[in-house]
């Protein structure tokens, strides 16, 4: 498809990439890879952070009841 720029009248060649994302498989291609790009982004690097931080913060709430816990006995 040949479209022709205001400036100069020459055709205008359309990259492979616009004509691709302007198809249907195009379209499709772009929703499956956003979605592999965020699970992939969450999987690996938002979830191991989260994960830490939850055991680090439930590992302190243990810690202070277990000292609870010990100054009650004695």
């Amino acid at each position: 498809m040949r479209r022709s720029n205001n400036i100069n009248n020459k055709p205008y060649k359309m990259s492979f990439i616009k004509k691709f994302a302007s198809t249907t498989v195009g379209m499709m291609a772009i929703g499956i890879g956003s979605t592999v790009l965020i699970y992939s982004t969450h999987r690996f690097l938002i979830k191991p952070h989260l994960d830490k931080r939850n055991r680090l913060e439930a590992e302190a709430c243990a810690e202070y009841i277990f000292q609870q816990e010990s100054q009650r006995r004695v």
